[in-house]
């Protein structure tokens, strides 16, 4: 999360602990579902749900031309 912040994705004002936390914690439920044999699609929605709650950067948001 911190290289990410350096690289301009991350939002410089967000904790990277708390979100390297939150990541390793959706990482791991994720894992554990998987394995309790959740649907991949349930498990896919969860995964691009968690990705689009980090606080990103307008540069991160763009498109490269």
């Amino acid at each position: 999360m911190a290289a990410a912040q350096r690289a301009g994705d991350i939002s410089a004002d967000a904790d990277p602990g708390h979100l390297g936390a939150f990541l390793l914690t959706v990482m791991r439920g994720i894992e554990a579902l998987g394995k309790a044999g959740t649907d991949p699609a349930h498990l896919d929605a969860a995964t691009e749900t968690a990705l689009r709650l980090l606080p990103l950067t307008t540069r991160a948001t763009t498109a490269p031309a």
